[in-house]
């Protein structure tokens, strides 16, 4: 689950997301938020990006990450306007 995350310009949204936070072997993996009309979505790797990268998806509401090998890793989301 993605917690409050500030924004560029200062606002802070909460998004549920689903997916398995615990990856093992190098297979693709995918990570869901809800899908809502007319809003943007940016995903991004926070930290660990040596470890993993994001494949597809990174504007939308369903991203595809690609392991490479051990370690760890944190995903970012924004979103806007702010999902509830």
């Amino acid at each position: 689950m993605l917690v409050a995350t500030p924004t560029i310009d200062g606002h802070y949204a909460y998004v549920g997301m689903d997916g398995d936070r615990s990856i093992t072997g190098t297979g693709t993996v995918t990570f869901t938020a809800p899908s809502v009309s007319g809003a943007t979505y940016a995903w991004s790797m926070q930290s660990g990006g040596a470890n993993i990268y994001i494949q597809s998806g990174a504007n939308t509401n369903t991203v595809v990450l690609k392991p490479l090998h051990s370690g760890t890793a944190v995903l970012k989301l924004v979103t806007d306007p702010f999902l509830q």
